[in-house]
């Protein structure tokens, strides 16, 4: 793959003979590089994922990662990386670098001797037992907690080393506020997206990071990424449940209609800025939509982009509040696709905003996400309880990707990747559940909010997807004894 985006950052270890070597190199624009290296382990500091240091005796042991080379033709053990830094120094093992490879190790560094805020360097050495194998520095930043930061954590979901950015509330997060989770756009740091944004005073932004500043759209990775971090600042800030906030720009515009219209039971409204809907559409080479298939395959093929098909999913954004702002010179992502979903909402959504900033190219400025009437609107609107919450209108193409909303979960399709659908009406008083369903084969109905001993009636028109167009009605009861989850 290279170095698609001149990152700079994306070494390949490879081995030269004497004499005539030759390369063998696939694509455009290509600039090959050979860095002749001293010794074949090599620790590079160009892309150094780390926090930072917010004042506090806490910080003994801060989580960084950088990336090690070995170009070797045998893999390296026994590895540790020793950190000095303002005079106190840790030393973290690290694991095996394979032969011609490299690897993005995690290592700590005691950052309790900081006071004051500023850049202060750490001094790092590579070491095979007691060997002094190659040594490196690289700078680590202090601030204040007022101001923005990087916060670093191991995710769980492939054990790397990651980092959020914060926009701290003003004076100080405080429990039961609002959160803001910001999603950036194509080749933006998640720290240069929080320090667009000014401190709000009624609750905390948070960006994550898409795994890298292009990531892929805020869908695969990106959106596993997005979640995890949600998780997270939930448990550190703990917000509102009820005022939970989605925003982005450009390739964020597009994460913040995809991830409100695949988890719109998360947020209680989103405001896209300067977004694209559908993948499919900006990101074909010639702006059609591929609608028919020749083969198998390319069914298959065509059904597994259902998901990023967001239009399609439009209907789950009934309960949020949606506020769409777009520059009406954009040339990046032209306003055409602001005005396809205002077009598209404007059938059966009741509570959406939507404003072009005149003259307003792909960036205006902070403006272009820290837009203050788009947080007024925001301030307006509150996510119900599940309890609160009767009526469920929710699409998905894939229960793997997104399965429930609210007190439903779809847990099997009868056709794979094809759009399910379920339309449910909760009846309290009347103890029934109404509605229909959609290539659904295996639903599950929450039924906490049910009083214990209760007969529940549940009537479904069930829909299976044939040549014939046959609908099943399908009527139920059920009593629910002590307290079960569901059924």
């Amino acid at each position: 793959m290279g170095d698609p985006y001149s990152a700079g950052y994306m070494h390949i270890p490879v081995l030269l003979k004497k004499g005539l070597n030759e390369m063998y190199i696939r694509g455009a624009n290509v600039l090959p590089e050979l860095i002749p290296l001293q010794q074949p382990l090599h620790l590079h500091t160009d892309d150094v994922t780390a926090p930072h240091i917010i004042i506090s005796p806490e910080n003994s042991r801060v989580k960084v990662a950088l990336v090690v080379s070995n170009a070797g033709t045998r893999a390296a053990t026994g590895l540790s990386v020793v950190s000095t830094f303002l005079g106190k120094s840790q030393t973290s093992a690290i694991f095996a670098i394979p032969a011609m490879a490299t690897r993005k190790i995690i290592f700590e560094v005691d950052a309790s001797a900081v006071s004051q805020k500023g850049k202060y360097p750490c001094n790092l050495v590579l070491k095979n037992g007691s060997a002094t194998i190659h040594t490196a520095g690289i700078v680590l930043e202090a601030v204040l907690p007022s101001e923005q930061y990087s916060n670093t954590f191991i995710s769980p979901i492939d054990g790397s080393l990651q980092y959020y950015a914060v926009t701290p509330q003003l004076g100080g997060s405080k429990e039961q506020e609002a959160l803001f989770l910001s999603v950036h756009g194509a080749g933006v740091e998640a720290i240069g997206q929080a320090r667009a944004y000014k401190s709000k005073s009624w609750g905390t932004l948070v960006a994550a990071t898409n795994r890298r500043p292009r990531g892929f759209n805020w869908e695969d990775w990106g959106r596993l990424d997005a979640l995890e971090v949600l998780q997270m600042a939930q448990e550190k800030f703990k917000p509102d449940p009820s005022r939970i906030y989605l925003t982005g720009h450009s390739m964020g515009g597009h994460g913040t209609w995809f991830l409100g219209a695949t988890y719109p039971g998360k947020w209680a409204a989103i405001g896209p800025a300067a977004g694209y809907a559908s993948l499919k559409d900006y990101g074909s080479a010639d702006g059609r939509i591929p609608d028919s298939a020749r083969t198998e395959v390319e069914r298959f093929l065509l059904r597994s982009g259902n998901q990023s098909d967001v239009p399609r999913l439009a209907t789950n954004y009934q309960a949020l509040g949606i506020y769409i702002l777009h520059g009406d010179s954009d040339r990046v992502v032209p306003v055409t696709y602001a005005r396809q979903m205002r077009e598209l909402l404007g059938g059966f959504h009741k509570d959406f905003s939507y404003y072009e900033y005149p003259g307003g190219e792909h960036w205006f400025g902070d403006q272009s996400v820290d837009w203050p009437p788009l947080f007024d609107y925001f301030k307006w609107h509150q996510r119900q309880p599940d309890s609160a919450t009767h009526v469920i209108d929710f699409t998905t193409s894939s229960p793997g990707i997104s399965a429930t909303l609210r007190w439903a979960t779809i847990y099997q399709q009868i056709h794979p990747l094809q759009y399910s659908r379920v339309q449910l009406r909760r009846n309290s008083a009347a103890a029934a559940i109404t509605g229909n369903t959609q290539n659904v084969a295996l639903l599950k109905l929450a039924l906490a909010d049910f009083t214990t001993g209760t007969t529940l009636q549940i009537v479904l028109i069930v829909r299976l997807p044939s040549p014939t167009g046959c609908v099943l009605q399908a009527i139920a009861c059920f009593f629910k004894e002590q307290s079960p989850a569901g059924l």
